[in-house]
């Protein structure tokens, strides 16, 4: 499971809750449903959940995924990457990944601005134009 920058900085301050308050039972348990929290949230947001993915999807979206200019592009771009029509591409989301393409490619564009926030030196109205 790929996670966003937001998501693995949610569970590293979760790991140091856990160093600071020692490992009983009890933070033990608190790492552990949060860990879950994290991760069943990933999932909602329209991470890839099935095996039984066609192959022309999985490899759309991962190069979808990996092309900026696509991703900014948005449900056009995807349907480029996936070789089917914007219908087709929609429905096969709303079926294996549980969310609308809007929500999917929504979600896709909130993780590269949160990137850029955590890893450039880009101002927040340069990410928001982007």
């Amino acid at each position: 499971m790929r996670l966003s920058a937001r998501r693995v900085g949610e569970l590293g301050r979760h790991v140091l809750e856990l160093q600071n308050q020692g490992q009983t039972a009890r933070a033990l348990d608190r790492f552990l449903l949060n860990l879950l929290s994290v991760l069943e949230t990933r999932q909602r947001v329209g991470e890839i959940k099935t095996s039984d993915m066609p192959a022309w999807l999985e490899n759309g979206t991962q190069r979808f995924v990996a092309d900026r200019e696509a991703i900014v592009s948005g449900i056009p771009a995807l349907a480029r990457c996936c070789a089917k029509s914007r219908e087709h591409v929609s429905r096969s989301v709303r079926i294996h990944m549980g969310v609308s393409t809007t929500e999917w490619v929504t979600a896709i564009r909130l993780d590269l601005a949160e990137s850029d926030l955590r890893l450039t030196d880009k101002t927040i109205l340069d990410v928001a134009m982007d």
